[in-house]
């Protein structure tokens, strides 16, 4: 497993996690760096994945290490993130993504994940956020 020195991003996009799929911070925590493959040993990852709720699907994100504690939604050229320990924020991201979606209301949680990586440990990343 090797920390790539290059690119490095202040922020993720959606074409960023196509590029490599697995992101950890810089030494600084000012951004991110990418991995060649899945390793704990840089601290939290940034892992792409897949998200279902509702009937929506979803490219996104995973923010944490043996469990997530955040994640990221990448919708209509937007990005929501969502940090499940700060649960005062999520209702307004909700509503603002069913704004994008042009939608009606609906139960948002839980979401379901899935990581097309495998952790060390050769574990599926996959299961349910809810807050």
């Amino acid at each position: 497993m090797v920390r790539l020195d290059s690119p490095w991003r202040r922020s993720l996009s959606k074409e960023d996690f196509d590029l490599y799929p697995i992101w950890v911070w810089d030494d600084e925590n000012l951004g991110h760096l990418p991995l060649s493959e899945a390793s704990n040993e840089y601290g939290t990852l940034f892992i792409k994945a897949h998200f279902k709720t509702g009937d929506y699907t979803f490219e996104g994100f995973l923010v944490g290490s043996d469990t997530f504690y955040a994640f990221g939604l990448f919708i209509n050229g937007e990005k929501f993130t969502f940090n499940l320990n700060l649960p005062g924020l999520i209702d307004v991201k909700v509503e603002n993504i069913f704004q994008v979606l042009k939608c009606r209301p609906f139960n948002f949680f839980p979401i379901y994940y899935r990581a097309d990586i495998f952790l060390e440990d050769q574990k599926e990343v996959s299961g349910i956020l809810s807050p």
